[in-house]
């Protein structure tokens, strides 16, 4: 597990390619970018992350992904994982959502109409 839990003014973190198995980025409320494609992950909180704009979790092996405090966020690609549930409800202000490669049954973005990819 990485620790960045005392560095609470992070705004960008960039970790990916590499064996993380766990992200604990609950302290880190001034994130607005977060790029952790190509880990370990099986699941990723971030509903304490509002400012988050930009998510990249791509290529992990996450069963959960919880994005519902992620008000901010307008760019999310979370393809090539294993999740069969999406919750993008909250997440008004998406413009892009990549998620394919998944085992989604179904996708509700009736909210998310700013969506242009």
């Amino acid at each position: 597990m990485t620790d960045v839990s005392s560095c609470t003014l992070l705004t960008n973190l960039i970790c990916f390619g590499n064996q993380l198995t766990e992200l604990d980025l609950s302290e880190n409320t001034a994130l607005t970018e977060l790029t952790c494609y190509s880990s370990q992950l099986t699941e990723l909180d971030l509903s304490a992350n509002t400012a988050l704009t930009s998510l990249d979790c791509s290529f992990n092996q996450l069963t959960e992904l919880t994005l519902s405090g992620c008000t901010s966020l307008t760019y999310l690609n979370c393809g090539s994982n294993q999740l069969s549930s999406l919750d993008v409800s909250n997440n008004t202000l998406l413009e892009v959502l990549g998620c394919g490669n998944n085992s989604l049954a179904e996708l509700n973005v009736s909210n998310n109409t700013l969506l242009t990819e």
